[in-house]
């Protein structure tokens, strides 16, 4: 065993890597072989102390904990008028962007639109990723229509409004 252990020794000082890795893994091993052999020594002992005969272990139940959960969610009906799962916020966002939209009485470009809005003052001033991304939002519910090389125009009055080449 002396033999073995001034063998690792040697492959631990090894300037080569491949040589070290290798008696470093030797060594993980016999740790891991050793506390190997004390668990099934432990485990002969164990054996030893029942003499042979096969207790039974009969399993306990976990005293019943009082239970903490919150009372089940009623739910609410939407007040009359309101559509459930609305925005008042994002409602006045559409409102305040159709009012802009007709008060221009033209399409108007993301910039210019998201600068009227600030200036309304009902919010904070937004990032334009921000601004662009409800304006996509309003363009896919179908609020507004946007059209290419011109702006953000009302659905309804799309027509007749062509993008200049």
């Amino acid at each position: 065993m002396d033999d073995i252990k001034t063998a690792l020794d040697k492959a631990a000082a090894s300037p080569d890597p491949a040589v070290r890795g290798m008696a470093l893994q030797y060594s993980e091993a016999r740790n891991k072989l050793g506390s190997l052999e004390a668990f099934f020594a432990f485990y002969a002992e164990g054996a030893a102390a029942l003499n042979g005969k096969h207790h039974a272990v009969k399993p306990t139940t976990p005293p019943s904990l009082p239970t903490t959960a919150a009372p089940p969610r009623v739910r609410t009906p939407a007040p009359a008028g309101k559509k459930p799962g609305t925005n008042e916020k994002a409602e006045k966002f559409t409102q305040d962007i159709l009012s802009i939209l007709r008060e221009a009485d033209a399409p108007v470009k993301l910039e210019t639109l998201q600068q009227a809005y600030e200036a309304l003052g009902k919010e904070g001033p937004l990032q334009s990723e921000t601004f662009r991304q409800r304006m996509i939002s309003r363009q896919k519910a179908g609020t507004v229509v946007l059209i290419p090389r011109v702006g953000f125009w009302l659905p309804d009055a799309k027509a007749g409004i062509t993008p200049d080449a």
